[in-house]
């Protein structure tokens, strides 16, 4: 008697939890179709101008007179004038090269270190792991003369 009532139980408990989990199923689905359905709209709002239209319609509304105004508030850029010029070139290859230095400051171009593992090369030859480093830019660039000390 006792097995009977504990089966009873135990087939009660497990329709509360099937009935629980098909409801609990339900809702989420209900959640997923809901949410789907925002995203299911096939035609974009209407305003009934064209996107060429907005446009005209936004710079008739600018002025040139405001235009005018917000270019005025822009500072412009001051480039310092270079501290030498091109006539200092008297005397030796080595003072002529230091000159164009000053004047043509290299710009940086970090070097990375990379480690290349060992490897079979195309001759089917093992290479040994080694390191080996190169420039972030493919050329050296250099800056115009006085460009390194613009001012803004």
């Amino acid at each position: 008697m006792r097995t009977v009532m504990k089966i009873k139980k135990i087939a009660k408990t497990t329709t509360k939890i099937k009935s629980i989990k098909y409801f609990s199923l339900g809702i989420l689905s209900m959640g997923v179709l809901v949410g789907l359905s925002g995203c299911a709209s096939s035609n974009p709002p209407v305003s009934g101008y064209t996107e060429a239209q907005v446009y005209e319609m936004a710079m008739k509304q600018s002025d040139a007179q405001s235009l005018g105004r917000i270019r005025n508030q822009v500072k412009p850029i001051v480039v310092v004038p270079p501290r030498q010029t091109f006539t200092n070139f008297d005397g030796t290859a080595k003072q002529a090269q230091s000159e164009l230095n000053k004047m043509f400051p290299k710009l940086p171009n970090p070097q990375t270190t990379v480690y290349v593992a060992p490897h079979l090369g195309p001759d089917g030859v093992p290479v040994p792991g080694y390191y080996t480093t190169f420039h972030l830019y493919n050329k050296n660039h250099y800056a115009l003369p006085g460009e390194i000390g613009m001012k803004r």
